[in-house]
């Protein structure tokens, strides 16, 4: 069996040296690149794997999709708790039998069966620096807040709560969430002190509020979107 592996990226030169030498055993790289500003695409050429540039992440075995769970770090240390672990995401899929919708958040579907492996992805969402993840976030809560203003939720947002299938579930308890009042602090309340995030210490503290923050961003723009569509002052 041939191995393929996707790769998504946008201004990734720091880590995109070390994520290349870690798949250089398998059969197949495709980078999927939003268009990097920096030197992202001259260090794809030079490996030699295969590139495309699209300006969101639509790209497109018996088993047609595997879903790994991801492990976030934030000050040299594992955390969790505050990042609510376990987060299940497609990442290992037969080319064209699967699918990802969103261009956020991407949520990946397959004509075939699904499958769950054992294994993780270490997550270094700061390692760029925290302006470098405020900038990220900033753009990412813009398109979350188009997308929560101008589509509806999935119909089966509470059945959706105890699904099988962890993508379901974590859609319909997303859609649950933004109807919340003060969500935002639900959200910190959830990470900080129900999962567990004030055993984490600072890196605990720092997740909980930075993930608050994000929330409310996208809650922010969702609500001047919709002001702006009915005519009204922001």
């Amino acid at each position: 069996m041939s191995i393929s592996v996707l790769i998504l990226t946008l201004d990734e030169e720091v880590n995109l040296g070390g994520c290349l030498d870690s798949v250089a055993w398998c059969d197949d790289v495709v980078v999927l690149d939003s268009f990097s500003r920096d030197r992202t695409v001259e260090i794809v050429r030079a490996r030699g794997v295969r590139l495309y540039q699209l300006a969101t992440h639509d790209a497109a075995k018996q088993v047609a999709l595997f879903r790994m769970r991801r492990r976030d770090h934030l000050f040299g240390r594992w955390i969790p708790r505050s990042s609510g672990y376990p987060t299940w995401f497609g990442r290992l899929v037969r080319v064209g039998h699967a699918w990802v919708q969103r261009p956020i958040n991407e949520e990946f579907h397959a004509d075939g069966e699904v499958a769950s492996l054992n294994c993780h992805l270490d997550h270094y969402p700061f390692n760029k620096g925290f302006s470098a993840w405020i900038e990220k976030h900033d753009r990412y809560s813009t398109m979350e807040a188009r997308l929560r203003a101008l589509e509806p939720g999935p119909d089966d947002r509470w059945s959706g709560l105890f699904a099988p299938d962890p993508a379901r579930r974590r859609r319909a308890q997303k859609v649950w969430l933004n109807g919340l009042p003060m969500r935002p602090l639900v959200v910190f309340t959830g990470l900080y002190f129900i999962k567990g995030g004030v055993l984490e210490g600072r890196a605990g503290l720092t997740f909980s509020l930075l993930r608050a923050w994000y929330e409310y961003f996208i809650d922010c723009k969702a609500d001047e979107l919709r002001r702006r569509a009915a005519g009204l002052p922001v």
